[in-house]
């Protein structure tokens, strides 16, 4: 799959680092390609999913889209 990549930024926290989102994915992803989803921080300034692909990709969605709430739904009770 060639999915266009939203940019992503690493912000060092004091212990970890988090990532922050500019963009988000255009269109939706298939189940089988994910593997996990993680949920960005306050501080950051668009909220976001963040998908996790079994080929460890990060890629950025509106966590307001259905399909994004359908795909961690999903993701959770796997």
């Amino acid at each position: 799959y060639n999915y266009h990549k939203p940019f992503i930024s690493s912000i060092w926290g004091e212990y970890s680092i988090s990532f922050c989102c500019f963009d988000y994915v255009k269109r939706p992803l298939p189940e089988t390609i994910l593997k996990s989803f993680e949920q960005t921080e306050g501080r950051c300034s668009m909220p976001a999913v963040v998908f996790i692909t079994k080929k460890d990709r990060r890629i950025c969605a509106d966590p307001s889209e259905q399909w994004v709430q359908d795909r961690m739904k999903y993701l959770s009770e796997i």
